[in-house]
């Protein structure tokens, strides 16, 4: 085991570097990458991830909306769905104007 345990941290100490090396320099990977689609797609690529965008986030609201309110229904009835969404609008919108749900919690 003592013999073994060297090699392990001289790898663990290669595996980080080679990590910090890609999460640095893979940037520029990223961004010539979309440089190029946007040389040769143009507007087109604006088009493509309009309606992605658009369909996920329409997908993720029916999400948000169905899946919690069968969750709170299951918990209480009908009663504990009123009060979910008499009670959730307020912090989901904190939430996503704030891009933190930590925003939501209360101060004591």
């Amino acid at each position: 085991v003592r013999k073994v345990l060297p090699l392990f941290k001289t790898l663990t100490s290669i595996f980080y570097n080679t990590v910090t090396i890609v999460m640095i320099y893979g940037i520029f990977g990223i961004f010539s990458y979309f440089a190029a689609l946007t040389a040769s797609l143009g507007v087109q690529l604006v088009g493509v991830y309009a309606r992605i965008f658009a369909i996920y986030t329409s997908l993720a609201l029916a999400y948000w909306a169905v899946v919690y309110s069968i969750i709170a229904y299951i918990s209480g009835g009908s009663r504990a769905l009123k009060a979910w969404w008499s009670n959730v609008l307020y912090p989901t919108i904190v939430a996503l104007g704030t891009c933190s749900s930590v925003a939501t919690f209360p101060r004591s």
